[in-house]
């Protein structure tokens, strides 16, 4: 008898201590995760890290921290385990890497926190809501390394035309330089002179540079998604747009697609501006779903076109409406080229407006 009331107080001693370092498992205990950056170009990586804090005297002997990572990067849904024993007052930091190997947003979610007891009898779990949101922007490449099929023309030669500013009026004559084209130079002035002078420019008024991508592939606008048609158009949209900025041109692009954001409201156009990374931002967050009709699109920004601006849409596919406001626009002396970026180039040509063919890129 004095036996068995031994050992039920033994079971009743380890349950009590059982159940109470259970329950205190959480007490002063807190856990975060960093990111080491926010913002990646698609190829890197990401490292994450897990800051465990007990602050408190009572040991932590089993602890199981659960993050579900995001599905885009293993295209799976995986989950990261992690044991760990904590003393009392003690800090642990943990660091791991996630590949990011495509443009886009990847969202850290909840995180699952298990503690159990010193015997190993019982556990309680708890959930942490410690979102983070990590955007990759898509990579840049210069436009000479990609190939583009034109009716006249080598395809790069033709964008670099589109995009070099036209000339309005002459503003004065100045010493040749490198960079100045040859049909610039001003041959009177440089008898005179002796040496090379060339025609200096000057604008009526500040010109920008528009891109628009349509990420519409089907007569029903959300019935059917290419992915790898939305890529090249992004991919081409940076490129241009790149090559621009570097002209001194002002630019900005415009998009029909959903945009994926769980932090801010982004637009789906972005502000004229002197850098590239506004136009990276919206380029990374476009979903391959359009929010909207490419003609609706179009109808609804219609007032903000400019005669003065160069406006590229770029897309694998036309609705016959979209091509009747196309044509609309460019009778209304809007400056309006098409970039290609179907499976076949085989998109439907608007009349008047000029059309050149994406082919990938040069190896």
């Amino acid at each position: 008898m004095i036996s068995f009331l031994i050992f039920l107080f033994i079971i009743i001693l380890v349950y009590g201590i059982s159940d109470f370092t259970k329950n205190k498992g959480f007490y002063k205990l807190s856990l975060y995760r960093k990111v080491d950056k926010n913002s990646v170009v698609e190829g890197e990586e990401v490292k994450v890290s897990i800051i465990i804090e007990n602050k408190k005297r009572m040991p932590i002997f089993f602890m199981l921290v659960k993050e579900e990572l995001p599905y885009e990067v293993f295209n799976k849904n995986y989950k990261n385990i992690t044991q760990y024993s904590i003393g009392g007052y003690e800090r642990i930091k943990k660091t791991y890497a996630i590949p990011i190997a495509h443009r886009g947003v990847y969202l850290l979610r909840k995180i699952e926190m298990v503690v159990g007891d010193m015997f190993g009898f019982f556990t309680t779990d708890k959930q942490i809501d410690n979102y983070l949101e990590i955007v990759a922007y898509p990579k840049v490449v210069n436009i000479i390394k990609l190939k583009f099929d034109s009716t006249s023309h080598q395809g790069d030669a033709v964008i670099k035309r589109w995009i070099y500013k036209d000339p309005l009026y002459i503003k004065g004559i100045r010493e040749y330089n490198v960079e100045d084209r040859m049909k610039d130079i001003h041959w009177k002035s440089s008898l005179k002179m002796s040496k090379l002078m060339v025609k200096e420019y000057d604008y009526t008024s500040e010109r920008e540079f528009i891109t628009i991508i349509n990420v519409q592939c089907h007569k029903t606008h959300w019935r059917y998604i290419n992915k790898e048609a939305v890529d090249r158009a992004i991919k081409v949209t940076v490129s241009i747009t790149d090559t621009a900025l570097k002209e001194g041109i002002r630019v900005s692009a415009w998009t029909n697609a959903n945009i994926i954001s769980y932090s801010n409201d982004i637009k789906s156009t972005t502000i004229p501006c002197n850098s590239l990374k506004d136009v990276l931002e919206l380029c990374a967050r476009m979903d391959y779903m359009p929010q909207n009709s490419f003609s609706d699109f179009l109808n609804k920004h219609i007032k903000y076109f400019k005669p003065n601006n160069t406006y590229v849409i770029i897309s694998s596919f036309f609705t016959e409406e979209d091509q009747n406001i196309i044509f609309f626009l460019r009778n209304k002396g809007i400056n309006l080229k098409i970039i290609d970026v179907s499976d076949k180039g085989d998109l439907t040509e608007v009349r008047g407006v000029e059309k050149i063919v994406y082919r990938g890129e040069k190896y």
